[in-house]
Parts: C-alpha cells; sequence; structure tokens
C-alpha cells in the first residue's frame, strides 16, 4: 500500500490534502486547515474553520430552512456552550438574525460541523472532506516520504542544470543549516523540501534569510542561504517543467543552439536585454529542425525555461525577459528609459523600433516618458526629444522664454499653445519654434513657474495650455 493510499492523500494543483472520515466523533485535527466539503449536491470550498463552518451552515438551511427556535435548540454533547444565540457574544459570527459560535480550535471546529450536519438530518457516512495538513501535523511517516521525494526531484533539477555533482552535494548539505533557521522563524513548518505551497515558500524564504542575516556575520554565509534558496524556488516554480525535461532528453546540439542564439540576440541588442518572445522568434527562423526537437518545449515559454534551465548561471533571467547582466528593474518601462538616456536625441520612432527589435510593448503614454525624463531632456518637436548636454539652453535664454510668456498670458490667465503667434518675440535657438518645443521648455526647465494644462486622450492631439503657477501668479 503507498503513501497516499493508506493515509487518503489527494493532489490538486500540487498540493497534499487530506481525506477526513467524518463519522470519527474524536478528531485530532490541530495545525490544519479546512479545502473542501461536498455531500450530494453540496460543495463548499474554504480555507478557514470559521468560514468552512458558515458555509455548511448556509448551504444546509437553504435546502432545509430551520427557524431560529430550532437553531436555538440545538445543543453539542461534548460543551455546555450554546452553539446559536440570539445576542451577538465574542466570538459568534452572524448567522440569519442569530449568531453561531465559532469559538473553536481546528478539532472543536470539526465536532462542530459535525453537530450541524446531525442535526439537519445529514448522514455523515454520506460526507466527503479535505483539509490541508502543516507539515508539522503531518504523518511522520507521510513527512519522511514527501521530503525525500522533493528532495530527490531537487537534486534531478540541479543536476539537469548542469550543476557538478560536488555543488549539488553542496547545495542539499547546506538545507541542514538552511532548514535550521526556518525552525527558528516558524513552528508549523520546519523543512523546506516538505512545502508544497510557493506562497509560504516566499514568506518563510524571506523570514529565513532575515534570520540569517541576524545570525551570520559572515556575508559570504548570507549570500549562500540566498542563492541556495533561489535555487530552491526556481525548482517550485518550475516543478512541472523539470519533471517533463527529465522524460524528454533534448539533445546536446541542440542546447548549443539555444546558446549561441541567446548569445547573437543579446549582443545585438541595444540594452543588452531581449524579450522571450524574440528567443523564440529568433530560435524558430534560424533552427526550425532543433525546435521540432524540442517537443512539448517547442513554444515560447517552454524555450524560455530551456534557456534559463541551461544558461541560467550565464545570463540573468526575470520573466519575460533575459539580460547579459543582472538587473534590479527589468520591465519593459525600465527598458525604454534606458534606451532613451544611451542617445542624446532620439525620437519616438526609434523607441517603437527598439520596442519592436526586443519584443516589448511600446509606450503606454507618450505624456508618461515626457515627464519621466523631462529631469534630462527636452522635447523639440512632435518626434523627437534632445538631452539638456545637447539642448544647453542658457539661464539667461531660460529668464528672457520666461518674461515673454508672463506679458503674453498677463491678465489672459491662460493661453492656447498653439493659438500662440508670439515666437518672433521669444530669444532664437538651434531648434525651430514651435508648440511641442514651447511646452517642452515649460515641462524641462519652467515647470515652477508655469502649469501645461493638455486635452485629448492622444497626445499628438491634444491642445496645450500654460497658466502662471499659483506662486508665481
Amino acid at each position: 500500500m503507498g503513501i497516499e493510499e493508506k493515509y487518503k492523500i489527494r493532489y490538486i494543483d500540487g498540493r497534499r490534502y487530506y481525506e477526513f472520515d467524518m463519522t470519527n466523533p474524536l478528531p485530532c485535527l490541530e495545525n490544519t486547515t479546512p479545502y473542501l466539503f461536498s455531500y450530494r449536491d453540496i460543495l463548499v470550498c474554504a480555507g478557514s474553520w470559521n468560514r468552512m463552518t458558515l458555509g455548511i451552515l448556509s448551504e444546509l438551511d437553504r435546502r432545509n430552512p430551520k427557524s431560529d427556535e430550532e437553531l436555538l435548540s440545538i445543543r453539542y454533547k461534548w460543551s455546555k456552550c450554546v452553539v446559536f444565540s440570539r445576542t451577538r457574544r465574542t466570538n459568534y459570527s452572524p448567522f440569519r438574525d442569530l449568531y453561531l459560535d465559532t469559538n473553536h480550535t481546528s478539532s472543536h471546529s470539526m465536532m462542530n460541523i459535525q453537530c450541524l450536519l446531525e442535526a439537519y438530518g445529514v448522514d455523515l457516512k454520506e460526507c466527503f472532506f479535505l483539509y490541508h495538513c502543516h507539515p508539522v501535523a503531518e504523518p511522520e511517516e507521510a513527512k519522511a516520504h514527501f521530503a525525500k521525494e522533493t528532495k530527490d526531484e531537487f537534486v534531478q533539477a540541479l543536476t539537469i542544470r548542469r550543476f557538478s555533482p560536488a555543488s549539488v552535494k553542496a547545495v542539499i548539505d547546506s538545507f541542514q543549516i538552511i532548514n535550521g533557521l526556518l525552525r527558528k522563524v516558524s513552528k508549523s513548518f520546519t523543512d523546506f523540501f516538505l512545502l508544497d505551497s510557493l506562497n509560504n515558500f516566499c514568506s518563510l524564504r524571506d523570514k529565513t534569510i532575515a534570520k540569517a542575516k541576524g545570525e551570520f556575520f559572515d556575508q559570504k554565509k548570507i549570500e549562500l542561504v540566498e542563492r541556495y534558496l533561489s535555487y530552491y524556488e526556481d525548482f517550485l516554480r518550475n516543478r512541472s517543467s523539470y519533471r517533463r525535461l527529465a522524460d524528454e532528453k533534448i539533445s546536446e546540439a541542440a542546447i548549443i543552439c539555444i546558446g549561441s542564439t541567446l548569445r547573437k540576440i543579446i549582443s545585438s541588442s541595444p540594452v543588452g536585454v531581449v524579450a522571450r518572445g524574440k528567443l523564440y522568434s529568433s530560435f524558430a527562423i534560424a533552427h526550425p529542425t532543433f525546435l521540432k526537437e524540442l517537443g512539448s518545449f517547442a513554444n515560447e515559454q517552454g524555450l524560455y525555461f530551456l534557456a534559463a534551465c541551461y544558461y541560467g548561471r550565464k545570463y540573468f533571467f526575470k520573466e519575460p525577459y533575459v539580460s547579459a547582466t543582472k538587473r534590479i528593474k527589468l520591465t519593459g518601462d525600465d527598458l525604454i528609459i534606458e534606451f532613451v538616456y544611451s542617445k542624446e536625441i532620439i525620437s519616438f520612432d526609434e523607441i517603437n523600433k527598439f520596442c519592436q527589435r526586443i519584443h516589448i510593448n511600446g509606450i503606454d503614454s507618450r505624456k508618461w516618458l515626457l515627464d519621466i525624463t523631462a529631469p534630462d531632456y527636452v522635447e523639440v518637436d512632435s518626434n523627437r526629444i534632445v538631452s539638456k548636454s545637447k539642448f544647453q539652453l542658457s539661464e539667461e535664454t531660460i529668464e528672457s522664454i520666461t518674461r515673454g510668456l508672463k506679458s503674453e498670458i498677463g491678465e489672459k490667465k491662460e493661453i492656447r499653445v498653439d493659438e500662440y503667434f508670439s515666437f518672433w518675440n521669444l530669444p532664437q535657438l538651434d531648434y525651430e519654434w514651435n508648440k511641442y518645443l514651447l511646452v517642452g521648455i515649460v515641462r524641462s526647465y519652467l515647470s515652477k513657474t508655469f502649469l501645461i494644462r493638455d486635452t485629448g486622450a492622444i497626445y499628438s492631439d491634444s491642445r496645450f495650455y500654460l497658466s502662471l503657477n499659483g506662486n508665481d501668479a
């Protein structure tokens, strides 16, 4: 008999759930959370005992309503506390016009549910119930089995990633120390190899790293804890993919082609970053035969996983990008801004071509980019911005523009820029005056003196208005 059959374990979305015998009059369910209850056409899913109890009660009462008096007459066999009360009490939850006692431990919550089911005439033998255990509450035999199973798969994943046997052993052995730190920050979770939830892992990872920083004076030890936990996080996130990869052998020639494609497209990227869509399209065009060989990984997401798997220690992978160097920020907006700052003069046409080239979404809002680059760049026409170091606007020229605009606004309170005909009255610049240049100079140099108001959902169709800032009015 296998562990799953012996302990009635079910797997749902990778998590372990235990089946509970609803006829058991003395349940032992501490350190557990409910998951699913079913009875005939009733199905209730809840992650807390309070919500599960109220959910079951609501479904029972909807099908077979009881009067307030009938509910008030229900009594526990194991406690003198009243099940329902007419008045609000501490740890009682509202139900209809009454209040239900929900002040229970996990075990007593199940006894409460059993009491309610029997009060509504439900045969407990017909009920089905699944619950989730914190590792500390799992049977020792089951814990040993699952810890070994997870550890073996983790070793396999590291081996697939081409870690040497010595490196694999170093990682696994270090988890004795890492799990020791874990036990100092959690009573319910004592072994990372028993976790079946990525959310739980992320929370416990941060606490464990914080504990390491508090206990270790050697920065290298702290970095090892962080690095080895990052390996384990990758394994948890991609566990099903590693399982498939263990069965679907990828040839060495295909792996080399993935590496050469990465090297080529990253080196040709203006910012040393590409999106996974660019990786896939480049590989599909250059190596169609090898793409077919990849089997279930012959798609954009699958190829990205393989690239991260085999070249994760050479390049920095952060979904959906690949970078030549590790970056704290790696989003489409970050890459666009980085590209802009690599140029003295740049057009929006160039920015759009850059986005297409590395397969990222274009600019959502032109105004957003103009605002965020305003401290360092000036909009000079409908398509270009120029760095301030290149633009070189003197303090004298700025003062002259300020006087001219203040004079023009005068008592009008506000002027419409595209109806502004006094450009001749402003200093001559290296760029021909136009409404975008005027707005660009105000945005980049005179934002404390003037306010810009624009209308229209599309920036190029907007009408621009200038007024004095309240402090300078």
